[in-house]
């Protein structure tokens, strides 16, 4: 079993999570800071198939002052539950959506969860916006329209 600080309130298996978290805590007002970023978690258990390439003990997120730990948990929580009942309300996309890339031509699948990301296309690295077919006629209809009043 890890040791944990009293101060800890967060543990996350990527340092850029980690620095999330204690940069939002830290807009909260609860000074706080990601941990042993330079030892990814710690030695202990460290191996090439870690997640994220971290320690078995994770990157800790403390607080600065231990009085604020309770504080800082609750806030997190909160967070997370408003979070989580967000995304249970929020439109299912498609479970893939298929993207043809203007350069070359060719169709590639990505899984819905990339939706309104950019990507590089696999066939010529070109970049591909994310979005099923009936957003991307509506952008599309908008690059017109701004190319058109450009013009004028």
């Amino acid at each position: 079993m890890v040791y944990r600080d009293p101060r800890c309130v967060f543990v996350s298996n990527n340092v850029g999570e980690a620095q999330v978290v204690a940069t939002w805590l830290q807009a909260q007002g609860i000074d706080a800071e990601a941990m042993n970023l330079s030892t990814l978690g710690g030695f202990e258990g460290l191996t090439i198939l870690s997640p994220g390439g971290t320690g078995t003990a994770g990157i800790e997120v403390w607080v600065h002052n231990p009085d604020q730990a309770p504080e800082a948990i609750a806030l997190l929580t909160e967070h997370q539950e408003r979070l989580a009942a967000e995304a249970a309300h929020a439109p299912q996309g498609p479970a893939f959506i298929d993207v043809v890339c203007e350069e070359c031509g060719k169709r590639t699948t990505f899984p819905g969860k990339d939706r309104g990301s950019v990507e590089t296309c696999p066939h010529c690295s070109a970049y591909l916006d994310v979005l099923p077919a009936d957003e991307a006629l509506e952008s599309g209809e908008w690059e017109e329209q701004s190319e058109e009043i450009s013009e004028d």
